[in-house]
C-alpha cells in the first residue's frame, strides 16, 4: 500500500493581489491544510509549487517552515516543483533558498519520485526561467523517465506534477500553451501516464482530454480564483461540484488491494474549519 498527499499554492498572499481578489483568512487555512494530511500520515507530500510568496525572502520560508511543522515532525519528506513564485525578486537567492528548504530536490529541472507502485515526475514549467539547454534536457529527461517507467514492472500508475496547467477556467490565469506543446505529446504517448497535475490556477478543476485526466490542484492557500462557468468554459470541467469560485483543498492518493489507485479531493468545510472527502476518481 502506498499513500501519497498532493498540494499546490500554499503562498501567503501579497497585498497586489488583495486589490483584486477576496481574502479568506488564507494563512490559517494553509496551516490547517498541513494538519489536515499530517493526521492521515502519508508517505510523502508533494507540493506543485508556489510554497511562498516570494521565493528570496527568508521571512517567507520561515513561514512555510512553521506551517509544514506538523508534517516535519513526522519525518514526512516534501518533495516539490518551483512555482512562479519562487523566482519572485532574486532568482539566484530564490533558487538557493528552495533548495535549503526542499532538501529531496534534485539539482535537475525534473524528478521521479517512487513509492510502491506510483512513479511521480516533477517537472519545472517556468519554462521563462530556464536556459534553452536546460529546458531541452528536460524535454530529453522526462520522455527517458516516462519510457524507463513504462519498462518497469513494480511501477503501474505513473503521475506527473507541473506548475502552470495545460487547461484552466480561472479567470486570472491562462492555461499553458507551452505545457500543452512541450509535455503533452510524450505525456499522452506513455503507457503508464494517468494523471497530470498542476497548480497556478488557485482552484480545483478536473479535465479529461485524449484519453487522460488532468487536475488543478491550486486551492493551498493563496487568494481564490473566479472560474468561468457554464456556457463560459474554454475547457470541459467534469468536476460535479463546480462553482464560479475556487475553494481550499487538497488530495490524497492511495493503492488498495484490489489494485486501484484512489485520488481523493479533500475540501474544506469554513463553518466546521475542518477537511472532508469532497470527491473521489479511480484508476486501473
Amino acid at each position: 500500500m502506498a499513500s501519497l498527499a498532493f498540494v499546490s499554492d500554499t503562498q501567503e498572499p501579497i497585498w497586489l493581489e488583495r486589490l483584486r481578489l477576496r481574502y479568506d483568512d488564507n494563512a490559517q487555512v494553509t496551516r490547517k491544510i498541513f494538519e489536515s494530511i499530517a493526521l492521515q500520515s502519508p508517505d510523502a507530500v508533494l507540493h506543485g509549487g508556489d510554497l511562498v510568496a516570494m521565493g528570496s525572502s527568508p521571512g517567507d520560508w520561515e513561514y512555510f517552515r512553521q506551517a509544514f511543522q506538523p508534517l516535519s515532525k513526522l519525518r514526512i519528506p516534501l518533495f516539490a516543483t518551483p512555482g512562479n513564485h519562487e523566482f519572485m525578486l532574486s532568482a539566484e537567492a530564490a533558487t538557493r533558498h528552495f533548495r535549503r528548504n526542499v532538501p529531496s530536490r534534485s539539482d535537475c529541472q525534473w524528478q521521479t519520485v517512487e513509492i510502491g507502485p506510483i512513479g511521480v515526475i516533477l517537472l519545472d514549467s517556468n519554462f521563462s526561467e530556464l536556459s534553452k539547454v536546460d529546458v531541452q534536457l528536460q524535454d530529453a529527461g522526462f520522455k527517458s523517465e516516462l519510457e524507463y517507467l513504462d519498462r518497469k514492472p513494480e511501477i503501474r500508475f505513473v503521475i506527473v506534477q507541473t506548475h502552470y496547467p495545460p487547461f484552466t477556467n480561472s479567470t486570472v490565469v491562462s492555461e499553458s500553451k507551452t505545457v500543452q506543446s512541450r509535455l503533452l505529446p510524450a505525456f499522452f504517448a506513455s503507457k503508464k501516464t494517468r494523471l497530470m497535475l498542476s497548480g497556478h490556477a488557485h482552484a480545483y478543476e478536473h479535465f479529461q482530454e485524449g484519453g487522460k485526466d488532468f487536475m488543478v490542484i491550486g486551492g493551498g492557500g493563496g487568494l481564490l480564483h473566479p472560474l468561468r462557468n457554464g456556457p463560459k468554459q474554454k475547457f470541459r470541467d467534469i468536476y460535479p461540484n463546480r462553482r464560479d469560485r475556487g475553494f481550499f483543498h487538497y488530495l490524497t492518493m492511495e493503492t488498495r488491494k484490489t489494485g486501484e489507485l484512489a485520488v481523493t479531493l479533500m475540501r474544506y468545510d469554513e463553518s466546521l474549519k475542518s477537511f472532508a472527502s469532497d470527491y473521489s476518481q479511480q484508476f486501473r
